[in-house]
């Protein structure tokens, strides 16, 4: 991203505008807005860093590398910090249980908690702290928010015998996402029929499949379908062949066996 933007003189929402376009994704600003239900950024410092550590902050993740999202936030940060401190001021809000200029001044803070279990503990520091990122492995790019899906038509679709993944995903699903595990090709099809929200997700166990692996692929290619899929523990020839046969899987996600269920967890959004 340029470093070389000049905010002298401009509002907090200005320097936003221009950092985001430094960054190529000045796209991000309105994704944020809408999820925010806001309709431009708030005009008081701590409600600004809020959107910033809060909406802005998912949605670059969802269209950078994190490693790009955590630098935009924190010349964001900075940027925002010496802004206040210019002849241009923002508006303050009464004082409340976060110290302004500790949200300022601390380092990025992860957006979910820790899970209890100790070995996804392990993972999940290894996604705050970056180390995933190293690995073939991404963990950005699966959005969960549609403010406008109808009830019932937002779907977590498991194609997996794991257990401990079907049991995370009943377990971490939003209230308003059905979790199904696909034991059949009939209840298979009859979620993928059902979802109609930009939210809803398969998850594709290509070591351990709960239906037949080339059935499943087939459900998944069709051309009325249009939702996210992962493919768990797929090798990279097999990919390499599938794509080659149907194109069209190159917009799955790929995750490879040592990616645990906690961090499809991740990917999912939570």
């Amino acid at each position: 991203m340029t470093e070389s933007t000049d905010i002298t003189g401009l509002s907090p929402s200005e320097m936003l505008c221009a950092t985001l376009e430094d960054a190529g994704a000045t796209a991000v600003l309105g994704e944020a807005l809408q999820v925010a239900g806001l309709d431009s950024p708030p005009d008081t410092r701590e409600e600004l860093v809020r959107f910033l550590d809060g909406p802005l902050q998912r949605a670059l993740i969802g269209t950078l590398h994190p490693a790009s999202a955590t630098h935009v936030i924190e010349t964001l940060r900075e940027r925002l910090a010496a802004v206040d401190q210019s002849g241009t001021r923002m508006k303050k809000t009464p004082d409340k249980d976060v110290d302004p200029e500790l949200v300022l001044t601390d380092s990025m803070a992860a957006t979910v908690p820790p899970p209890a279990n100790p070995r996804a503990a392990e993972a999940y520091d290894d996604l705050v702290s970056g180390a995933i990122h190293s690995r073939v492995t991404p963990a950005w790019g699966i959005r969960t928010v549609d403010p406008d899906a109808e009830p019932g038509t937002t779907v977590w679709v498991i194609i997996s015998n794991s257990l401990e993944l079907q049991h995370l995903a009943l377990q971490k699903a939003p209230g308003n996402v059905d979790v199904v595990s696909a034991s059949s090709m009939a209840v298979l099809n009859g979620a993928l029929k059902r979802s109609e929200s930009k939210a809803s997700a398969v998850v594709l166990d290509a070591e351990d499949p709960s239906v037949k692996l080339d059935r499943a692929i087939a459900a998944l290619t069709t051309d009325a379908l249009d939702m996210r899929v992962i493919v768990w523990r797929m090798t990279a020839e097999r990919r390499a062949r599938l794509i080659e046969a149907i194109p069209h899987a190159a917009t799955w996600l790929p995750c490879e066996a040592e990616v645990t269920p906690a961090e499809i967890m991740q990917l999912l959004g939570l």
